[in-house]
């Protein structure tokens, strides 16, 4: 009996047949995966108790992982199916359907992720102003009303859904 993760992914790979012949088709976009560039997607996160995994193209599994929190991940998208019915998702399939199978551009974190890294911007932003204002003798009132004013429009174009591009390339 193998103990040990290592020693069990061993023996699980050498008591499957080998298939050569047949690519691992990718679970998001159903084109083929070249060996080079496959990934396992745990449905579930594995700190989430996932033990299920799917095989993904690095792309693919890049751009969940960018759009979606694992808390999202599992709560909401616990199936291939789900992931792909997520209109951002739907977008980014549409997208690389056309795409070689070994297409793997840069992907950019999603806006409704690192939400903290806005409001650290607005803090620095304000931490600026409060030093300029403080050389030409402004109110630090101002300063300190266009600083609930600049944290407030950050945090609300990050959660009104204001599109970019989360694949560069």
């Amino acid at each position: 009996m193998a103990h040990g993760r290592i020693k069990r992914l061993q023996s699980a790979a050498l008591s499957q047949p080998l298939r050569e012949s047949e690519p691992e088709i990718c679970q998001l976009c159903y084109r083929p995966i070249p060996p080079a560039l496959r990934e396992a997607h745990h449905l579930i996160p594995k700190s989430r108790g996932g033990t299920t995994t799917v095989p993904m193209h690095r792309v693919c599994h890049k751009q969940i992982h960018a759009l979606f929190t694992e808390t999202e991940l599992a709560r909401h998208y616990p199936t291939s199916e789900a992931l792909r019915a997520h209109p951002e998702m739907a977008r980014f399939i549409h997208w690389v359907q056309d795409k070689p199978s070994d297409f793997n551009p840069p992907i950019r974190r999603s806006r409704g992720k690192g939400q903290f890294l806005l409001l650290l911007c607005s803090c620095v932003i304000a931490n600026a102003v409060a030093q300029r204002a403080n050389c030409v003798h402004h109110d630090l009132a101002d300063v300190s009303r266009f600083h609930e004013d600049l944290r407030v429009a950050l945090v609300a174009h990050a959660s009104r859904g204001t599109r970019h591009d989360h694949v560069t390339g």
